[in-house]
């Protein structure tokens, strides 16, 4: 199915060490994704899943675990695979809002504050 698909699979069962800080002190596990594959040269994992509620993203466990695989494996993004009904569904997760919008807005008040700046400067001369 995945090949069908345009992907080619570069692994099974693919364990990964990752490592998170807790308080300072570095705790490492180990994933395991289904399947590593690979198109247009960018790497995906891709999660095999049984069950309507396992295939659900809002059911919080299976996003989380495809939001954990992306961030492991540092991939472009996740498949969610339905074994049962033989289809495939592309997960990109995008970054929050926030972020974005916080960064955007200081560079828009830099930008102000230098153009105000200027301004001041000018009429103060003339």
């Amino acid at each position: 199915m995945l090949e069908q698909a345009g992907f080619r699979v570069r692994g099974e069962q693919v364990r990964k060490s990752w490592v998170v800080s807790v308080d300072g002190e570095q705790v490492r596990f180990e994933l395991v994704a289904d399947y590593v594959v690979e198109r247009a040269g960018r790497p995906w994992v891709a999660e095999v899943k049984t069950g309507e509620r396992a295939l659900d993203l809002r059911f919080g466990p299976t996003r989380r675990q495809l939001l954990e695989y992306r961030e492991a494996f540092g991939v472009e993004g996740v498949l969610l695979v339905d074994a049962e009904a033989n289809s495939l569904r592309e997960i990109h997760f995008h970054p929050s809002r926030g972020g974005r919008d916080q960064r955007a807005t200081l560079l828009w008040f830099l930008a102000g504050l230098g153009l105000g700046s200027a301004l001041a400067a000018w009429l103060t001369a003339h």
